[in-house]
């Protein structure tokens, strides 16, 4: 959902559900504050520590985009430079020495050729309230989270695309009229707009949670990184 300041802890959110759009006051966001003329795009997430009847959650607000800040627009900057934003305004922002304050955060975005590291790091857990082992991800020496899925989306915009030299260099490659570049063209930014619009979500159920920890292009069960590869091209070109 989107998050609105209007000043200091002045801040609406709109959301949206089954096609209804809402815009109201939150009451959690009452020790926050935001510069006027600030929309970010954000979740809510439980970070996790202790295991067991021990085990604690605290409540943070990771950031997904950012559309402006302090009425300076950034919906048509790369989406690199809009996270960058994002983190010097967690930095600015959180007051972690004040009791009740809602915490920011920046969600971390991995490239596709980097996601055997997710996988990787995934290891099952019992969390408090569930009945089952559920997939968590350590973000701290001490937090953990509990992924409910994946969101793929593209972040270079469309005729363009990323790919690897024989060097081993990335380089950026229009497959229309077959031009390459090594530094970004300005054609190719994906705008605020062109990454939602393209966003595909892989949502996990229960059935899979044993398959998904070190999930590598090796592991013998039938959710490889072939299986990942089709679930994309599925995605991202229905047939």
């Amino acid at each position: 959902f989107l998050i609105v300041g209007l000043g200091r802890n002045r801040i609406w959110a709109w959301e949206t559900k089954r096609d209804k759009a809402t815009f109201t006051q939150r009451s959690e966001f009452h020790h926050l504050e935001l510069p006027r003329g600030t929309i970010l795009e954000v979740e809510r997430v439980s970070e996790m520590t202790g295991e067991d009847q021990s085990q604690k959650k605290q409540e943070y607000i990771y950031i997904l985009d950012v559309l402006s800040v302090h009425d300076q627009i950034f919906v048509h900057k790369p989406l690199k430079e809009r996270l960058q934003v994002a983190e010097k305004l967690c930095k600015v922002l959180n007051k972690p020495c004040r009791q009740g304050t809602v915490l920011l955060k920046v969600k971390k975005f991995h490239r596709l050729n980097e996601m055997n590291k997710i996988f990787e790091g995934l290891s099952l857990r019992k969390c408090k309230h569930i009945n089952c082992e559920i997939p968590t991800l350590n973000v701290s020496d001490e937090n953990f989270i509990a992924p409910a899925g994946v969101i793929f989306c593209k972040v270079i915009k469309d005729p363009w695309q990323l790919h690897l030299s024989k060097s081993g260099h990335f380089y950026f490659f229009n497959h229309t009229n077959r031009e390459s570049h090594f530094n970004p063209p300005q054609t190719s930014v994906a705008t605020y707009l062109t990454v939602i619009k393209t966003r595909q979500f892989w949502l996990w159920n229960k059935d899979i949670f044993p398959n998904l920890c070190g999930m590598n292009e090796n592991s013998s069960t039938e959710f490889n990184w072939t299986y990942l590869r089709d679930l994309l091209d599925k995605k991202f070109h229905p047939r």
